[in-house]
């Protein structure tokens, strides 16, 4: 917002002398190339460094898409579209993300129009990472991307992946009623073996599972602990729509939208490095103590949005500034207590109102 910025600048005894239409039409001169540039280089620290954690000596990454509310206006609804079943001065976009879900780190976001498949922009997503993808990676997907496309896609990828299946959507899972078995898929005139697992979760419901791990790579009774990694894409999407408040942008024009979008996206995988500095200081420190201790993200998070500019602006003083937010948040540690289990609450249709709050 043009005021936080004109605050900003006042902390330090600066009069501000740009006018509101003058910040927003300097503003729309700077390409969104460039903070999509910003969060692509936080990935390339994490993946040139070889940090990516291991679950069972496999890389874990999960697909997922949502849907963006944004401000209605010529230039937003030319390139997004409104729904038809929407009352409010809104248009949507959808995005996808490709998720490190045991580092905690967006590796790929794609945006785009409502019109575009959630499997092509997955695809997209996968794509941009493939120079990395190897033997060792797994791709957890939910239900709505299952198809003979994406499944020789992966394939030929060379990537192992573990998708949801909705129902009985390929023939043969119906016919079989055993926990684990295998069926054939053909597309393009070739034929994958493919692995299909029913798994039990603690509410009772049972999960059918496809995947192209052989029986020699991962047990049976594993996958239901593997698929459950995949929610910590879950909460990385309440924490973008939450407690980043994505949907409140500041500038209504088309370039904005993209600007903030790439720009959260860097946020969100610099409060993920934070959090692991901290979760690792943590971890030796309370070490004795009866529950394993992590960072407060939304602590993290509301501390790290406020000096954000200043870490920016002024380099020299970026070090001392990480410190004491480290410091900060050690002190306030929450715990991690295991086997703790929610109900599923029922689904809605009914989209959350937007708050007073405001974004980054």
């Amino acid at each position: 917002h043009y005021n936080r910025f004109r605050r900003f600048f006042l902390y330090f005894f600066i009069e501000l002398t740009l006018t509101k239409q003058a910040f927003f039409k300097a503003r729309k001169n700077i390409s969104p190339e460039a903070f999509k540039e910003l969060f692509r280089m936080t990935n390339d620290m994490i993946i040139q460094k070889n940090k990516i954690r291991r679950h069972k000596g496999y890389r874990i990454f999960a697909v997922d898409g949502s849907e963006l509310r944004i401000e209605k206006n010529k230039s937003t609804e030319k390139y997004f579209r409104q729904r038809t079943n929407s009352a409010e001065n809104k248009t949507s976009a959808r995005i996808s993300v490709l998720y490190d879900v045991i580092l905690d780190f967006v590796l790929d976001a794609q945006i785009g129009s409502l019109e575009t498949d959630e499997r092509e922009m997955a695809v997209s997503n996968i794509s941009c990472f493939s120079g990395y993808f190897n033997s060792k990676d797994i791709v957890v997907f939910d239900r709505g991307y299952p198809s003979r496309k994406m499944i020789s896609f992966m394939t030929e990828m060379n990537c192992k992946y573990l998708i949801r299946l909705q129902g009985s959507c390929f023939r043969g899972v119906k016919e079989n009623s055993g926990n684990y078995f295998r069926i054939t898929i053909t597309h393009n005139d070739k034929i994958y073996s493919v692995r299909i697992v029913h798994v039990v979760l603690k509410s009772g419901e049972v999960e059918t599972l496809i995947t192209n791990l052989s029986e020699n790579e991962l047990d049976t009774d594993k996958f239901g602990e593997l698929y459950f990694l995949r929610w910590g894409i879950e909460t990385a999407f309440d924490t973008l729509k939450n407690k980043f408040l994505i949907e409140k942008f500041s500038g209504k024009s088309l370039v904005a939208v993209f600007q903030e979008y790439y720009f959260v996206m860097f946020l969100m995988n610099c409060m993920s490095a934070m959090k692991l500095t901290v979760d690792r200081k943590l971890k030796r420190s309370k070490k004795h103590c009866r529950y394993l201790y992590e960072g407060n993200r939304s602590l993290i998070i509301g501390c790290f949005k406020h000096r954000i500019p200043a870490i920016i602006l002024y380099p020299h003083k970026r070090i001392e500034l990480y410190q004491k937010l480290i410091l900060l948040c050690i002190r306030q540690p929450v715990p991690v207590i295991p086997d703790s289990f929610f109900q599923r609450p029922l689904f809605s249709h009914q989209r959350k109102v937007f708050s007073h709050k405001f974004s980054i």
